[in-house]
């Protein structure tokens, strides 16, 4: 398509420029053609190149296109300095003995965050928010001193204790319904939406026993390990649908005007509440609670508002701690990955060690590497071993 159409006389051909010789109207003109802007390309030419843009244009663009042509009002002359190529240093790779001991030491990290936690909770479920309280012995064995105006009960006396053994299985006479089960609890604080629950079926006298209510706390209550007995989680608000405290769990129902629910879920998370869960499993392979276990054992119990009171504190320093433990957690995971990556590249001949130095190892210490190397290539199937059984 024609751009513009010089008079006689008034331009000279010039092609490499885009200044062409045609007719129009019969006579000989020189024109200007509209450039396709699909076809557009642009050239770093070398400032000293000999004979200049138009001796590379003619030598690295006419030979294979021979309708281009350049167009001078977008040529820039300058020098271009590559900061990245002429400045930039690599940094040194780091050793695998560097990685492991970052990676030690955030695992110790999150460690330290966890007991901070778990020190939270201890503290304000027995003690409470005023450090200067003064104190007075609770009458059970693992709960110690409690503030003096604190009761100690016993289980029974503020909750409904309900054993479930619903399974998984779907009968025809039986209504739909979904089951909050193990693995569930145990790896959630807060039984939500969030969470795809598994399909069953239930009879009417099992919905009206354990269907899952705000503010209810569910723990496991059978498992493979002892330290694993009376593991909670809350029911923060009413979920949609009709959903069922699983078996291998138990349902516990706070009695309205006696203990919050949230309140009772945190002293469950507290060793001295657990401890009396642990030392009362019983098994050898299997570890399980009796139901009289789990009435029968002691929990502080402050005044309701006091109760509220302490739910917030904790709310709030666990919310920061798992803040910060998330992130380590975040790191580790990043500073393994790299590990794997290196060892992979090392190995693959991606990366050139022909002149680094092999410090002598001991075979204790390859041992441990091929074990971190098995461990990263089993991740993804350790991940789904994670199953029930009956």
């Amino acid at each position: 398509m024609l751009k513009k159409v010089h008079k006689p006389g008034k331009a000279t051909p010039d092609p490499i420029h885009g200044l062409f010789e045609a007719e129009v109207n019969g006579k000989t003109c020189v024109v200007e053609y509209e450039p396709d802007t699909a076809l557009r390309d642009s050239e770093q030419v070398p400032l000293l190149e000999e004979g200049g843009i138009e001796a590379f244009f003619r030598r690295e663009v006419l030979r294979y296109t021979p309708d281009a042509w350049i167009d001078p009002g977008k040529t820039l002359v300058g020098y271009e300095i590559s900061f990245t190529r002429h400045f930039y240093r690599p940094a040194p790779m780091r050793t695998l003995d560097e990685i492991k001991a970052d990676i030690y030491a955030l695992e110790q990290e999150t460690e330290l965050l966890k007991e901070q936690k778990q020190n939270v909770i201890n503290q304000t479920v027995t003690r409470g928010l005023d450090p200067k309280v003064k104190l007075k012995p609770s009458g059970g064995e693992w709960i110690g001193d409690i503030p003096e105006h604190w009761e100690a009960r016993r289980l029974r006396t503020l909750a409904a204790v309900r054993a479930s053994g619903i399974d998984k299985n779907t009968n025809e006479d039986e209504v739909p319904v979904m089951l909050c089960n193990y693995v569930d609890v145990y790896k959630n604080d807060r039984i939500t939406t969030a969470i795809d629950f598994m399909k069953a079926t239930a009879t009417l006298e099992e919905i009206r026993a354990f269907e899952l209510r705000a503010g209810d706390v569910i723990i496991t209550k059978d498992s493979e390990s002892w330290d694993d007995i009376a593991i909670p989680t809350f029911v923060p608000e009413a979920l949609p649908g009709i959903v069922l405290c699983a078996y291998h769990l138990a349902l516990i129902r706070p009695f309205s005007g006696e203990i919050e629910g949230e309140f009772l879920f945190r002293a469950f998370c507290s060793d001295p509440v657990a401890d009396q869960f642990r030392v009362a499993a019983t098994g050898v392979t299997r570890f399980g609670l009796a139901q009289g276990a789990i009435k029968g054992a002691f929990f502080p119990l402050p005044p309701l508002e006091e109760q509220r009171a302490i739910i917030a504190h904790i709310n709030e320093k666990c919310a920061e701690i798992s803040k910060a433990t998330s992130r380590a957690e975040r790191e580790i995971e990043l500073m393994r990955e790299y590990r794997t990556r290196l060892i992979s590249d090392v190995v693959t001949g991606q990366v050139d060690v022909r002149d680094i130095e092999v410090p002598e190892v001991a075979e204790d210490e390859l041992l441990a590497l091929e074990e971190d190397i098995g461990e990263s290539d089993d991740a993804i199937d350790d991940e789904g071993d994670m199953d029930e059984t009956d």
